[in-house]
C-alpha cells in the first residue's frame, strides 16, 4: 500500500468570510411590556428575582420547568442530556440562526429533522424548534425540488 501526498498550489477558497457575534444581555422585563420580550423572559425572570407569573398555572410550569435552565452572565440556557448548554434564542434570532444554518455559507439542506439536531449541536435552543425546521425545509425551493415525491 502506497502512500500519495497532495500538494495544493492555491487555497481551496477564493474568500475568508470572518464574521464576529456581540451578544448584548438584558434584564428581564417587567410585567406591563411583558408581550415584547421573548417567550423566556418569565423564566429569567424567575432565576434573577424569583418572581413567577400572577397566573398560577404559568407559576406551577415555571417552577416546574426552572432546573431545565440556568442562567450564565445573563443569558438563558437550557441543559441537555450529555451534551452542551443550549443558549434559548428568541424567535427572530431562531429563525436567522435555523436559515443561516439550512442555506448559509454552507448550504447543507437538510432535511428537518437533521436541520434540528445540527442546531442543538451547535448550542441553541428554542421551544419551536422541530416545527420551525419542517417550515423552513417546506418553504425551501432547493429542498422542494429534489424531495422525493409520494413518500
Amino acid at each position: 500500500m502506497t502512500c500519495r501526498t497532495e500538494v495544493v498550489e492555491r487555497p481551496s477558497t477564493e474568500v475568508l468570510s470572518v464574521c464576529t457575534v456581540v451578544r448584548v444581555s438584558t434584564s428581564p422585563p417587567g410585567r406591563e411590556n411583558s408581550s415584547d420580550w421573548p417567550w423566556f423572559a418569565d423564566m429569567v425572570r424567575y432565576k434573577q428575582k424569583a418572581e413567577l407569573p400572577s397566573k398560577k398555572e404559568g407559576a406551577d410550569r415555571i417552577r416546574s420547568m426552572a432546573p431545565s435552565y440556568e442562567l450564565v452572565d445573563g443569558l438563558l440556557y437550557k441543559r441537555s442530556y450529555g451534551g452542551p448548554l443550549l443558549l434559548c434564542l428568541p424567535s427572530e434570532e431562531a429563525k436567522t440562526v435555523m436559515t443561516a444554518a439550512h442555506q448559509g455559507i454552507c448550504e447543507a439542506h437538510q432535511g428537518a429533522k437533521t436541520l434540528a439536531k445540527k442546531l442543538i449541536i451547535q448550542g441553541y435552543y428554542w421551544p419551536t424548534m422541530v416545527k420551525d425546521c419542517v417550515e423552513e425545509v417546506l418553504r425551501c425551493s432547493v429542498c422542494q425540488m429534489f424531495a422525493r415525491k409520494g413518500t
